[in-house]
This record gives C-alpha cells, structure tokens and sequence, in this order.
C-alpha cells in the first residue's frame, strides 16, 4: 500500500489492524485501541504484567520511525518490543469494574495481530542486516 508515493510497511498495517480487534476476550471485549489507551496504567499501579506490554509500544514505534538510529539498534528496540509484548500472555484477569472484581481473560486475535506487526518488523530488520553484510 502506497500513500504519497511513500510505501507503508505491512507492520504499520497489521498494528493498526491490531486495534480494532479483541486483545483480551471473555466476559467482555477490550479492544486493541483500548488497551492502548489504558494500559499506561500499569505503569503508574508498577503492575509489569500490564505495564512491560503496554510500553512496547513505545519501543515498536521507535524502531520502526527512527530511521537515523543505527541497524542494530533499531534491532534491539524491535527484540525488547516483542519480548515485552508477549509479556501479555501472562495476564489472566483483568478489571471488570471499580469494586475489585475481576474478569478471566484469554488473549484474542488483536493480541495475535499486534505481536505478529512487532515480529514482522523484527525479521525484516534481520533480513536488512544479512543484505547489508553479504553486499558490503
């Protein structure tokens, strides 16, 4: 896919496709967006289950812009990205509602979607550094 004769890498699309699926399913949904949009929040209660997966994020989309970092370190923002995210198939319950109760959850197609968008952009960064060994 093509905008403004710039090409999106298909990473970018299986992210944003991440966000209008269940991350979490059960009881009820929760989004990807969602989860983005409160996840932060595990950093604040120093809950790492939530937390680590939640700042992926930012390490994700580091890795993908920063394209005057060096290789290798785009690389290692792109293995803490995944390695953090799948932090998140620890999480089993989450917060139903305000009084304390909880909720078991499984993990959803969003959540598949998000880690497949972070491994992608890894292995294609793998495969930029092989070529840019065996060419010069």
């Amino acid at each position: 896919m093509e905008i403004a004769n710039k090409k999106i890498h298909p990473s970018v699309l299986l992210y944003l496709l991440s966000m209008v699926f269940p991350i979490f399913i059960n009881a009820w949904t929760l989004l990807g967006f969602m989860g983005l949009l409160i996840g932060w929040i595990g950093l604040l209660g120093g809950d790492l289950l939530i937390g680590l997966p939640w700042s992926s994020n930012l390490f994700y989309l580091i890795s993908l812009f920063g394209k005057k970092l060096n290789l290798k370190i785009r690389i290692a923002f792109s293995t803490i990205a995944t390695t953090f995210g799948l932090v998140a198939l620890g999480i089993r319950e989450i917060p139903e509602n305000e009084g304390g109760g909880n909720t078991e959850v499984y993990v959803g197609i969003g959540f598949t979607l998000w880690i497949a968008s972070y491994t992608y952009l890894l292995v294609d960064q793998l495969k930029e550094l092989r070529n840019k060994s065996i060419g010069g």
